[in-house]
């Protein structure tokens, strides 16, 4: 599986298995974007509009609230009101799904599904975007280590001063500041490695020890699937991370380190840098062990 690898997103997949004549969920909407693919029986559907264009996931918290509420304090909807409002509206659409019949539900759109007659079973993907919201907040968040004058206290008493000229006037200042100093480039670099260390080690679960291997000079070795891998350098160490997991090894590794990163699938042998042939053989098993790799097998090879 390599969507999330092709999307750049976080990717999480939900087998439902729903028994027939019932709902597998009330009517409701998604904050992010699925995919179905129905896999047994058949499942009934109806889709709606969508109340709100693109509804955020979750909004940057202050540290005396709770992600629960957090969405409505920033303005955003309540969920089970939005919805009640479709209770006597007509469907955008109404479909049954077969097996082997593929949905795309932009996150957002009202709907519901139900198994009339046969139990049915159906695979949710769920693709979870990054937003500008998301890339601001990391970039703000850098630049407040930065700057010192961004982790200053808001003036006392501001609670009463909404509509204080003052309190305007500085939050353009710091605004205006923040634009010309965010650095893009690093804040991308920190959800990218947010993302690789986060995920779950799609079609093998996550990381963990996994024995030894056989490996030669000539064994063909190939990444995890669906594992995305990161090459980080700090200081005289090298690492590969992926997956609540690392290698950390010393400089001299960084050529076959870099490599492993940058190659789904390679020879032993053809390791590049300057380690030995038995230190090729005994990266590749702490590549192995570590959960990183495996030997692949002869059909995929071909």
């Amino acid at each position: 599986m390599r969507t999330q690898e092709l999307f750049g997103f976080p990717i999480w997949a939900n087998l439902y298995c729903t028994p027939a004549n019932s709902h597998a969920l009330d009517r409701h909407y998604d904050l992010h974007d699925t995919a179905i693919l129905q896999i047994a029986g058949r499942k009934n559907w109806r889709v709606f509009g969508s109340p709100i264009e693109l509804p955020l996931e979750h909004v940057p918290l202050m540290k005396f609230e709770k992600s629960g509420g957090a969405i409505h304090y920033r303005e955003g909807p309540i969920v089970r009101d939005v919805v009640a409002e479709y209770e006597a509206n007509e469907p955008l659409d109404e479909f049954v799904l077969e097996p082997g019949d593929f949905l795309y539900l932009p996150r957002g759109f009202v709907h519901e599904a139900w198994s009339p007659d046969s139990t049915s079973a159906h695979v949710t993907i769920g693709i979870y975007p990054v937003t500008w919201v998301d890339l601001i907040s990391v970039a703000l968040g850098q630049l407040g280590y930065k700057d010192a004058r961004l982790r200053r206290a808001i003036p006392l008493g501001f609670l009463g001063r909404s509509t204080d000229p003052s309190v305007k006037r500085e939050f353009d200042e710091r605004l205006q500041e923040f634009a010309k100093r965010a650095d893009v480039t690093r804040a991308v670099e920190e959800i990218n490695a947010s993302i690789i260390w986060n995920q779950q080690g799609l079609g093998e679960g996550s990381i963990a020890h996994n024995g030894s291997a056989e490996v030669d000079l000539e064994t063909l070795v190939e990444r995890r699937p669906g594992l995305l891998c990161r090459f980080v350098k700090n200081g005289d160490v090298v690492r590969l991370t992926a997956s609540h997991g690392d290698i950390s090894l010393p400089q001299h590794f960084e050529p076959a380190i870099r490599f492993a990163s940058e190659n789904p699938s390679f020879l032993v042998r053809d390791i590049p840098g300057s380690l030995s042939e038995h230190s090729k053989i005994a990266l590749v098993r702490r590549l192995i062990d570590g959960g990183f790799f495996r030997v692949a097998k002869p059909s995929d090879c071909n």
